[in-house]
């Protein structure tokens, strides 16, 4: 039994004021139709479902909606009392085509596929109306998904522009000492302390000019599909551990507190790939957590996932950058002038690796100078599937 006056709100609702009485009670009783309630920002219909009724709005609004990139949402149109929703699907005979919610307070009218198709063939000046409002949704939908993929495109083109003058910045750099300290070594007739100082300037250029085109090929193996693993047993905690062995020799954690907690946990995988995934989010986390900082590496498991946690005290990242933070050339400093240095492929790295062995990795970030962790979550190998540990 229906709480609210349906028959008599169809009587006043010009999209339905047509019918006549009898067509009317019909349309609202329980046999057709039935009547829910929803609060603010709850799904009424989500797409992909399937569905087979249309849906009529007695009092409130509601949003029909599309996921862009990330969290992102566009929405499509706002119904507000008296329209109607859940037409295309009904009419394509195809799942519901975008989300809608509930935009505020709502209570519904949800009329069976089988109700309507009755009252369209008996009524068809309410069978073309239904038909207008799927053609001008459907345009709707089509602008809004057109906006959607000009908007990526520009992102998109934007960050390789930004990438390329990065490059070039970060290339410069080394080339130029390295360029420099050659000049001088040229002209030098002594071993001295300052051709040992020299050639110190030109081991730490060419080393670190080894890591960004090892970064720019990983990425290219990695975006064509050329990457393989060779994966074994491992524990995750160990690999850690390793990987912070080799941050410390390459003396990057003099300026951090830089601690692994937790306990063994067994993973199938590739430990050099790993160990890479380990030390990048490392490489991130001290580039961008002032001296004095710390940071939380933790390694644990929940259920049948591996967990491992990079955690720092640093500058954070911004609710605008947290949805693309694993997308190539991506920063939370976009700027080519930094002092932190990088080409925004760390991330990027770390998430293919981390889905090439079946895993996920997020990222979480309470907002600016407030710290950022990163959780990479992969299959774990459980004691009765552990060979060769």
């Amino acid at each position: 039994m229906k709480a609210f006056d349906w028959s008599e709100f169809l009587r006043t609702t010009p999209f339905l004021a047509t019918l006549d009485e009898k067509t009317r009670s019909w349309l609202v009783s329980d046999a057709v139709s039935t009547e829910h309630r929803f609060e603010p920002g709850a799904i009424i219909v989500r797409e992909g479902e399937n569905g087979d009724s249309v849906f009529l709005i007695g009092s409130g609004a509601a949003e029909a909606i599309l996921r862009g990139n990330g969290d992102r949402t566009i929405v499509l149109s706002v119904m507000g009392v008296g329209e109607t929703f859940g037409e295309m699907a009904f009419f394509e005979k195809r799942v519901r085509s975008a989300t809608v919610r509930a935009r505020n307070d709502c209570l519904i009218l949800e009329i069976s596929g089988d109700g309507l198709r009755r009252l369209a063939d008996t009524h068809a000046e309410v069978g073309f109306k239904i038909l207008l409002q799927v053609s001008e949704r459907l345009r709707n939908k089509n602008e809004a998904i057109f906006k959607l993929h000009l908007e990526a495109l520009e992102a998109a083109n934007r960050a390789k522009d930004q990438f390329v003058a990065m490059l070039g910045h970060e290339l410069r750099n080394p080339l130029s000492a390295i360029t420099a300290a050659i000049h001088v070594l040229n002209a030098s007739r002594e071993d001295d302390a300052r051709a040992g100082h020299l050639r110190g300037i030109i081991t730490r250029q060419t080393r670190l000019l080894t890591h960004l085109v090892n970064d720019l090929l990983d990425v290219s193996r990695l975006v064509s599909g050329k990457l393989t693993l060779s994966p074994r047993p491992h524990d995750l905690r160990t690999v850690a551990a390793g990987a912070l062995a080799s941050f410390q020799e390459a003396g990057k954690t003099t300026r951090h507190d830089i601690v692994v907690t937790g306990g063994p946990v067994v993973v199938y995988g590739d430990a050099i790939r790993l160990e890479q995934v380990i030390m990048n989010l490392l490489d991130n986390a001290v580039k961008y957590t002032p001296p004095g900082g710390r940071v939380d590496i933790i390694v644990g498991s929940e259920g049948t996932d591996a967990v491992l946690s990079v955690r720092d005290t640093g500058s954070g990242i911004d609710a605008e950058v947290l949805p693309m933070i694993f997308d190539l050339f991506v920063q939370g400093d976009q700027t080519t002038a930094r002092s932190r240095g990088g080409l925004g492929l760390g991330l990027t790295i770390v998430k293919q690796i981390v889905e090439l062995h079946s895993g996920t990795v997020s990222v979480h970030s309470p907002g600016p100078d407030r710290g950022s962790e990163f959780i990479v979550r992969l299959p774990r190998l459980l004691d009765r599937d552990r060979r060769g540990v």
